[in-house]
């Protein structure tokens, strides 16, 4: 089982949310063209998130996509 804190507001721990899951949690990086107004090549950038598929909150059993910079820790239960 694994623990999953993600920052759910404005940067205070009082705005963090818990999610529980089974799987170990994913990372995926994806790429988005930026266009530019010279006419130039454009320039991708990359955007990281970790995924996973929680037991609790408001959309369990849905697969989360949040972006990495919201992402406080994971850990691994023991128990689980």
């Amino acid at each position: 089982m694994y623990a999953i804190v993600i920052n759910a507001g404005p940067m205070s721990s009082d705005d963090n949310e818990v999610y529980f899951c089974k799987e170990e949690p994913t990372f995926a990086a994806v790429s988005v063209l930026v266009k530019r107004e010279d006419d130039k090549p454009s320039v991708a950038d990359i955007h990281k998130f970790v995924e996973f598929t929680p037991k609790n909150g408001r959309r369990k059993h849905e697969k989360h996509s949040v972006p990495l910079e919201r992402l406080v820790y994971i850990t691994e239960s023991v128990n689980g």
